[in-house]
C-alpha cells in the first residue's frame, strides 16, 4: 500500500503485531499516510513507553509480582481482535493446539516450540486453502 521506496522502507521497519492486527482486523479504509501515521504512533508509543518504563523502574522500590503478564495479556487481546471472521477462527485453534501439544511434550521450551508448530501448521493450512480454492 506505502508506494515511497522510503515510506516503504519505514514501514517495513515498523512494522508491528499491533499495526498488523488493526490494519488485517478492518482492512479497507487504509491509505498510505493513514498506515504510516498509525505505524509512527506505535513505534513512539513502544519506544516512548520503554524509555519511561526503565526510567521510572529505576525508582520505584523493590518488585512489583505478576507485571510481567501485562506483555502477555497484550497478546492475546490483539490475537482476539484479530480473529474477527469465522475464516481466522481455524488459525486461532491452530494456534492454541499447537501451544497445548508443546506445552505438554516440552514445557520449558513450549513458546520457542509452539510458535515453530504453528508457522508449519499455518503453511499447510494455506496450501489446502488454496488447493481447494482452485
Amino acid at each position: 500500500m506505502v508506494r515511497n521506496p522510503i515510506a516503504k522502507f519505514y514501514s517495513v521497519y515498523a512494522l508491528t503485531d499491533e499495526a498488523y492486527a488493526v490494519t488485517a482486523g478492518e482492512p479497507k479504509g487504509w491509505t498510505s499516510w493513514r498506515l504510516l501515521a498509525l505505524q509512527i504512533s506505535f513505534q513512539t508509543y513502544w519506544v516512548g513507553g520503554g524509555i519511561l518504563g526503565v526510567l521510572l523502574a529505576g525508582v520505584i522500590p523493590g518488585k512489583i509480582e505478576g507485571l510481567e503478564f501485562a506483555l502477555c495479556a497484550l497478546f492475546v487481546t490483539l490475537a482476539l481482535d484479530a480473529c474477527r471472521t469465522k475464516e481466522q477462527v481455524p488459525s486461532e485453534l491452530l494456534a492454541s493446539a499447537s501451544f497445548a501439544v508443546t506445552f505438554v511434550v516440552v514445557p520449558e521450551q513450549a513458546l520457542f516450540f509452539g510458535m515453530i508448530g504453528f508457522i508449519v501448521l499455518l503453511a499447510v493450512r494455506y496450501v489446502l486453502v488454496a488447493r481447494k480454492g482452485k
